[in-house]
């Protein structure tokens, strides 16, 4: 078999270890150490043996199932006999028979033949005396002694003489110490011819059995060697025991022993342990390895059709045993000599099994069939192809066709092509993989040649997709279809996530089919409507919309956009909570204090006009002006910009400052209705100003010493309505401030719930119009009109007019009394760019940095306020409110994030510090003042500025040069430039309305505003000064330090009259007199 496959099919063989038929099994079955009983190493999936022959699998058949079961996808297949089958049984020598045959005519292969009472077979064989004892074993080496075994034997034959019980043990009786006899001859044991056995008595009580029932005459013995065993029978004429094939008893011409024949086998007989018919033959068979037909179909051909007799193993097994050859040798001689015998074996080279097709070494191609065969082989098909079974004249075989486009066949030696598997397509013939669909396109169906395109507006989330339903939708777009249907996809609005594949199905339910990453959601500081889940709407505050799916509020809060909390509750804490009695309590507290803080404010106010401020004064300008720069931040805090988490909190706090009540629960006061809450806070002004009124009125029924003063009521009224003239006119710009939603509705920014263009709306604005224009425009109209005619009232006089109005001008330098009105002007503006611009944060940051920038560049010019220190403060914190505005529309990012909040931050502490050092200053000023220092005061309070002191001295040094240059002085003024002409018409207009108390110079309006005087007004004026200022004499002149001293009593002094002089001045008096002229 080894020759035939390696020099006519081609194969490199490779001889095995293990001639046992077990390590045959195990070696087929892919196991590593297949002659290791301990351990045969059956772990693997592959074997690397693939063929075994000549096995006795019947006498292993629950190891044979035993691998089937244990390792089927290895286990070995039987491919049937060999052709002869396995014999064993009693043998007589071909001489002994001839003898008997001849002189006889007895036939000793049949077992009647030894029947003692018939004839005397016992004639032709040596008796016991012939075999030496020294080459037997003994009886108690056999088994003789196995009790079983002779327990079946007496019970069968029931002869009790032939099994000895003495020892309390049944075993077979020993004659001679060597011997069994059979009863036949028994008596006389030179009439039992030999009958010899090997190992410890192959067959012993088989043939025991025998012997006694077909009355045989036999004395059985047991070789003591295995080399006793080959060589007694060729010495001693004897039966004895083989089995076929073995060549041992087949040399120095023995090869003729025959098998004594015996009735057909009884297995039924046999299963009860009678073996009184012949033993079966065991056929003797072959094994290939499971995949040898797809590795090498020729050779599993051959081994199928391998058949050969026993006679031709026989002669085989002799010719080597007779010549000394290799089997090798043997193997080739027959094989030359019986070339008709074997080429039946060997397989068609155009009869192709399956998995291989047919193949043109010529070519070195594949071919279709088989009409001219030369050169043609098997092979196995390549990958690509697939072997298909045809059948023609010559009969079946298999031909390698290539795979179909929809079909790809990666490992080749295959019976068919797979068909690509879903999401996957194949288009061309022969190939060996198929191809992924690509991005936007699907496969649903098993072996299709092109893929399907997704729906329009739909793509797929990456290649290879499965199924239509994986044809989502865009990111930034979401399929508003029904689950199932083809995707129909619409843009998402703002405030909603739509990652790829999103529907309106996964945003109700929240669960998305391709997880959590691709779930559509509403974003936070959005909502919306679980019947109308794209209709969104922006939430006022983020924290009040958590976003997720529709229809969900943080807090317990309810409303369309989560705008209010239920009846009965405010916002305390991030949550809504029941009303208790405290907070009702505490508003109307809140509402008895404030008219109480209106009452009082008549008391407190001082309403004495004083060119420079006192420390009392200071104080109240600083507590006012940080009320406006509070103001002011609030109103930024309106804007509908993104804040910074580090000032978020601290401006929703400030919003308190322009009544945005309901951070504080205002809801328990005014009730759940916006509408209601709204009128409440619009009626708070006219309420203050009506309860203002109504206190005048009925003081008018006290002793006149407690009536109020008219013009002191209404300059109370004036400051009352000029520090919440921001407030008031953002709260009557509130109801007509809306902002867009995603979905193209409008809500009030204040009033989130209430629908701009709706009845609620209307009512609103009803009310905010009546408080813009009768209190904020009404009042902006009054007062400005007033600042206009405050240099007419006062050039005629007119005080108490003036005292109705010195709210305005009572913190100002006398010659910028103007300044309140852009002060005023300053929140109203801001509110009306938040109102006019709420869907646009650009438009908003422009705008009011604009406001606050021209605010700071009119401050920084006019230098308004009484108190140096305020001017200052007043500049440094516009700047600040500039950086706060602008800082709003950073448009944060994450990569400028922190840099925001920490700068921020640091602008509104800063504005925090510039409060508190002002206030200190003027507090520490006034500690001073009530202790009647006022130097220390004075410092303080004109922090950076000039004071009088020696001024007067160097003013009269001055007016006694110009007295001695009057010719020249117009001459000197002619080449002065227009800068300093500016500067000195200033001076000269100081000096002539706060020194000159009885110069003809005084014109009307001289005092609240600057005049413009010609160089030669100026002269006239300077000419002037020495006649209009009183001096000691001469001799002062030359010591101006001293020049006051002498002074009569009674006589205004120079620094008397410098000391009412605001002490922004005297700089400009000191420079510019002494140095130009």
């Amino acid at each position: 078999m080894r020759l035939l496959v390696q020099e006519k099919l081609g194969f490199l063989t490779v001889l095995g270890g293990g001639p046992a038929t077990v390590d045959g099994f195990f070696a087929i079955a892919g196991c590593e150490s297949p002659t290791d009983l301990s351990d045969r190493g059956c772990n693997g999936k592959h074997s690397y043996y693939h063929v075994h022959l000549e096995g006795w699998t019947a006498g292993y058949p629950h190891i044979w199932n035993q691998i089937q079961q244990e390792y089927p996808d290895t286990a070995p297949q039987n491919l049937g006999g060999m052709g002869y089958s396995g014999l064993s049984g009693m043998y007589i020598p071909r001489e002994v028979i001839e003898s008997a045959y001849d002189q006889e005519g007895m036939v000793l292969q049949f077992y009647r033949a030894h029947n003692t009472s018939k004839s005397n077979p016992s004639k032709y064989f040596d008796d016991i005396n012939a075999l030496n004892a020294e080459t037997l074993k003994t009886c108690g080496e056999t088994r003789l002694m196995d009790s079983q075994a002779m327990s079946v034997y007496a019970r069968v034959t029931n002869d009790w003489d032939g099994v000895d019980n003495s020892s309390g043990t049944l075993v077979g009786k020993c004659f001679l110490g060597y011997f069994w006899f059979a009863p036949s001859c028994r008596a006389n044991p030179l009439e039992c011819y030999t009958y010899i056995t090997a190992g410890p008595g192959y067959g012993y009580e088989h043939t025991m059995q025998k012997a006694t029932w077909y009355n045989m005459p036999m004395a059985v013995a047991v070789a003591k060697l295995w080399s006793d065993y080959t060589t007694l029978p060729m010495q001693v004429k004897s039966s004895f025991y083989w089995w076929q094939p073995d060549p041992t008893f087949l040399s120095w011409g023995r090869l003729d022993a025959s098998r004594i024949l015996f009735p057909p086998q009884d297995r039924s007989a046999q299963r009860r342990g009678i073996y009184l018919t012949s033993d079966e033959d065991v056929p003797i068979e072959k094994y290939a390895s499971i995949d040898l037909q797809a590795l090498a179909p020729t050779v599993y051909k051959l081994l199928k059709a391998l058949n050969i007799d026993m006679i031709v193993v026989n002669k085989l097994m002799s010719d080597r045993m007779d010549t000394g050859d290799s089997a090798e040798d043997v193997a080739c001689r027959w094989l030359k000599a019986n070339q008709d015998i074997w080429e039946s074996w060997m397989p068609d080279e155009t009869k192709c099994f399956p998995q291989f097709g047919l193949y043109n070494e010529h070519t070195q191609q594949f071919v279709e069939d088989r009409t001219d065969p030369a050169g043609l082989t098997c092979r196995a098909c390549d990958s690509g192809f697939y072997s298909n079974r045809i059948k023609d004249g010559r009969g079946i075989t298999h031909v390698c066709m290539p795979c179909a486009p929809g079909t790809t066949q990666p490992s080749g030696a295959s019976l068919q092509c797979d068909p690509c598997p879903t999401g996957e397509y194949q288009d061309e013939f022969g190939s060996t993989s198929c191809k992924r669909c690509g991005q936007g396109k699907y496969q649903d169906t098993k072996g299709q040649s092109q893929c399907k395109v997704c729906p329009v507006s739909t793509t797929t989330l990456g290649l290879g997709s499965a199924s239509v339903l994986e044809c989502g939708c865009e990111a930034g777009s979401i399929n508003i279809a029904n689950e199932g249907q083809e995707a129909v996809c619409t843009r998402c609005i703002e405030g909603l996530s739509c990652p790829f594949s999103s529907s309106l199905d996964a945003l109700k339910t929240g669960e998305a089919p391709l997880g959590e990453h691709y779930q559509p959601a509403l974003k936070e500081g959005f909502y919306s409507f679980m019947d109308s889940p794209l209709e969104v709407f922006q939430c006022i505050e983020k924290t009040f919309c958590p976003g997720g799916i529709p229809q969900v509020c943080n807090g317990g809060r309810l409303g369309t956009i989560c705008a209010e909390c239920p009846p009965g509750e405010t916002w305390a804490s991030d949550q809504c909570m029941a009303c208790d009695g405290l907070t009702t309590f505490l508003w109307w507290s809140a509402t008895a204090l404030l008219l109480v803080a209106c009452t009082g404010s008549y008391y407190v106010l001082e309403p004495k006009f004083q060119a420079i401020a006192t420390a009392r004064q200071a104080l109240d300008m600083s507590l006012g002006l940080s009320f406006t720069w509070l103001q002011t931040v609030a109103i930024i805090g309106l804007m509908t910009v993104e804040w910074p988490s580090s000032v978020s909190g601290p401006i929703s706090f400030g919003k308190f400052l322009v009544l945005d009540l309901d951070t504080f629960s205002f809801s328990c006061f005014g009730g759940e209705r916006a509408l209601l809450r709204y009128i409440l806070k619009v009626l708070i002004f006219p309420m203050a100003i009506a309860w203002m009124i109504a206190i005048y009125f009925l003081s008018k029924c006290l002793p006149r010493a407690w009536q109020w003063k008219t013009a002191q009521s209404v300059n109370t009224i004036g400051v009352i309505m000029q520090a919440s003239f921001a407030t008031m006119s953002t709260i009557a710009l509130e109801s007509m401030m809306c902002y867009v939603h995603p979905n193209g509705s409008y809500s009030l920014v204040k009033f989130s719930s209430v629908t701009c263009g709706g009845s609620e709306q209307m009512g609103m604005i009803v009310a905010g119009v009546f408080l813009l224009f009768v209190f904020v425009i009404g009042f902006l109209v009054v007062v400005t009109c007033a600042t206009i005619a405050l240099p007419s009232w006062s050039a005629r006089q007119m005080k108490s007019r003036i005292q109705c109005f010195n709210f305005l001008i009572k913190r100002f330098r006398l010659d910028k009394w103007w300044f309140g009105i852009p002060l005023i002007l300053r929140g109203p503006l801001m509110s009306l760019v938040v109102t006019c611009a709420t869907d646009y944060p650009a438009v908003q940051v422009c705008m009011n940095s604009l406001i606050l920038s021209i605010y700071t560049a009119i401050q920084a010019t006019a230098r308004p306020w009484k108190v140096p220190l305020l001017n200052w403060m007043d500049l440094f914190t516009s700047i600040l409110l500039v950086q706060i505005t602008l800082m709003s529309g950073l448009g944060i990012r994450s990569e400028t994030q922190g840099f925001s909040n920490i700068y921020s931050a640091s602008l509104l502490l800063l504005l925090v510090c510039a409060i508190v050092v002002m206030c200190s200053a003027v507090a520490v000023a006034l500690v001073f003042e009530f202790f009647g220092q006022e130097a220390k005061d004075s410092s303080i309070l004109r922090v950076l500025e000039s004071c009088s002191d020696g001024l007067g001295a160097k003013l009269l040094v001055i007016a006694h040069g110009l007295s001695d240059k009057e010719l020249k002085l117009q001459q000197a003024l002619d080449t002065m430039n227009s800068h300093d002409l500016s500067h000195l018409e200033t001076c000269l207009d100081l000096i002539g309305s706060e020194l000159l108390s009885d110069t003809g110079m005084k014109r009307g309006g001289m005092r609240l505003h600057s005049s413009s005087l010609s160089r030669i007004e100026i002269s006239q004026v300077a000419t002037k000064l020495p006649a209009e200022i009183v001096t000691a004499g001469p001799s002062d002149r030359h010591d101006p330090v001293d020049s006051n001293q002498d002074i009569a009593p009674g006589t205004l002094k120079l620094e008397d009259i410098l000391t009412g002089v605001d002490n922004s001045e005297p700089i400009d008096l000191k420079v510019l007199i002494r140095a130009d002229l």
